[in-house]
């Protein structure tokens, strides 16, 4: 694993942010199923991406890369293979597992990584019970079966992602029900789904914890924008609140996407960040202590850490259960990052204590390949006073390839060793 160092520096500039993990994973697939022709415009080069390309090769799609993007060809589609790896991406998994079996009697699942640790039992329960034999509840798996209805339920547990993959399955199945047992976390992903389908033809309702589906139109896009990502915007909002002063170009607000609460959660806590002729700035800020529920945006934990770690006052993060089952134990791979700057953390099974302070050291990150780690570690970096380094840097192709480019096009200050 390749390591860097990060000085201090003061972080000023302007960003274009890239596209949104979340939504090229489901336009992909979306394209895919649709049978027609789609041109995706965006930044499709991170690692989870390039896995959700591979595996719509495997379905029979041609894919053309284009300068930003790709041509998706799903108009003479039959599967070329038996066997899909989806990396370590978590979405293609949980996306990709109950669609196989509407294009194949039986099929493999692998990945890499932690992707065996992460959890799929839910999925399993439902395509069991609708005559679809998976075995277990983890990668790898060897899938038989064909499904017997088109009307399923499930308790989505862990993540959100069931119930996209079966949205999805839906769609490609030309309609059906999905009745939800349980609490629906982290909702916004779900109508991010929703739109998506919608933009290829889908009406989507929702009565009674049941989505029902059905197809309105076959009126498909013939080339379609992924939107930006907020995901990747929440470092350079820190950064700027902590470092300078940062612009950022491309975001859309107010927007489906669940990361786009950094927004307010950093101006609750004191920061200035407001869009000035549709750019977000953010600008250097005192911050103070803030109490957060993250449970329907999990993913901006690490991030939002080192700003709680940089205020004045001591922070609750909750809802943070989810967290242990990410690329890495996230909660506790947050507070051993915190901990390498002289930060007090404090955390339970569902729940992060920070102490701030405005004595950050430098420190050593293990990024126990994991991307929003490695991310984060720089951003705090560039605000300690000695030099930090982070191991493992290239764990950062996951999710966002061009983050160190884009962290020294503002003042970062990076050295490799």
């Amino acid at each position: 694993m390749s390591d860097i160092t990060i000085l201090p520096s003061t972080l000023e500039g302007v960003v274009t942010i890239p596209s949104s993990k979340s939504v090229a994973h489901r336009l992909i697939l979306a394209s895919v199923l649709s049978g027609a022709c789609v041109q995706i415009n965006g930044n499709l080069n991170s690692k989870d991406i390039i896995a959700t390309l591979e595996c719509a090769k495997g379905l029979g799609a041609t894919i053309t890369k284009l300068t930003n993007g790709a041509m998706l060809d799903a108009t003479n589609m039959r599967p070329t293979t038996h066997n899909f790896d989806v990396n370590e991406s978590g979405s293609t998994m949980r996306f990709l597992l109950p669609l196989l079996p509407i294009f194949l009697d039986e099929f493999t699942l692998c990945g890499r990584g932690r992707i065996g640790e992460r959890p799929i039992g839910a999925l399993r329960v439902t395509m069991e019970r609708a005559g679809v034999s998976v075995g277990k509840d983890f990668l790898p798996l060897a899938v038989k079966g064909k499904y017997n209805t088109n009307h399923f339920s499930i308790n989505p547990q862990e993540s959100s992602q069931y119930i996209t993959g079966m949205l999805l399955t839906l769609y490609a199945l030309g309609g059906g029900s999905l009745k939800v047992d349980g609490v629906i976390t982290s909702k916004g992903y779900i109508d991010i789904t929703i739109g998506v389908l919608e933009r290829f033809g889908a009406k989507v309702e929702c009565e009674n914890n049941t989505y029902t589906l059905t197809i309105q139109n076959k009126t498909i896009p013939t080339q379609i924008d992924v939107d930006a990502d907020w995901s990747s915007a929440c470092f350079h909002v820190v950064a700027g609140v902590l470092g300078g002063r940062v612009e950022l170009k491309g975001l859309n607000y107010p927007d489906h996407q669940p990361d786009s609460i950094i927004l307010s959660v950093i101006k609750q806590m004191g920061g200035k960040v407001y869009f000035k002729d549709g750019v977000l700035v953010a600008e250097k800020s005192k911050l103070n202590a803030v109490d957060f529920d993250a449970d329907g945006s999990p993913d901006i934990v690490p991030i939002l850490a080192v700003a709680c770690a940089n205020a004045s006052g001591v922070s609750t993060i909750t809802g943070t259960r989810r967290l242990r089952i990410k690329e890495s134990d996230r909660v506790q791979a947050v507070c051993d990052m915190l901990s390498s700057f002289g930060v007090k953390t404090e955390s339970g099974e569902n729940y992060i204590k920070i102490w701030g302070t405005d004595t950050i050291t430098g420190g050593v990150v293990d990024s126990k390949n994991d991307h929003r780690i490695a991310m984060s570690g720089a951003v705090m970096g560039s605000v300690a006073s000695g030099v930090t380094t982070i191991k493992g840097i290239e764990c950062i192709s996951k999710s966002y390839p061009d983050f160190i480019k884009d962290f020294i096009s503002v003042g970062g200050i990076v050295n490799e060793l």
